[in-house]
């Protein structure tokens, strides 16, 4: 959000911060132009390969710095996780970070979709959920997979790695290999040659 002591190194910047934009205009009413350019009813889309930023934020790194958390606070966002692969809810996570967004808040959780689309993936749920047992924010446990079944194998592995976080990883995962077969019960991709176990 906006401030009006913002942080001015180099020559470069120390311009950019006398800008009519920044001396003249308060924080709130930069704030009010950031959410007119940067709000809408479309969720920001965060896939394996990244999030499209609107131009506005390429700017500067003053314009970046206010708008950017703008534009990741106000609006909603969809976690796009194709085959169980958690990548986009890590590039999430640090654009968060990075806008010092309170990842445990319910407002900012409720603003956050997860879509898991294409296939069952093993080795990609695995990744997914040792990220969980190193304490990534966003690796929570809201994966609704079709069927009953695969919904609570998956939901009490989540509870498995949450639980067992100050456990060697090695045996967390041997762990979750043995709920492997129900999952596969549900779901034969969940078994598919080319992620088997080496």
């Amino acid at each position: 959000m906006a401030s009006t002591n913002l942080p001015v190194t180099g020559p470069f910047n120390a311009s950019i911060a006398s800008s009519r934009l920044f001396t003249k205009l308060s924080g709130k009413l930069r704030n009010i132009i950031w959410k007119f350019a940067l709000v809408g009813p479309h969720a920001i889309q965060f896939t394996r390969q990244g999030v499209q930023e609107p131009g506005l934020l390429t700017t500067c790194r003053l314009v970046r710095a206010e708008a950017g958390s703008v534009f990741y606070h106000e609006n909603n966002s969809n976690l796009n996780c194709e085959n169980f692969d958690s990548t986009s809810v890590v590039l999430a996570e640090r654009k968060a970070e990075l806008f010092s967004m309170r990842l445990r808040d319910p407002l900012f959780r409720y603003r956050v979709r997860l879509s898991i689309t294409g296939t069952p993936h093993w080795a990609n749920y695995i990744l997914w959920m040792r990220r969980l047992h190193g304490q990534h924010k966003l690796c929570y446990s809201r994966i609704t997979p079709n069927g009953t079944l695969g919904k609570v194998s998956l939901w009490t592995m989540s509870q498995i790695v949450k639980t067992m976080r100050t456990e060697p990883w090695a045996k967390v995962e041997q762990l979750l290999k043995l709920h492997r077969p129900m999952l596969v019960k549900c779901n034969s991709a969940w078994g598919g040659e080319h992620d088997q176990d080496s």
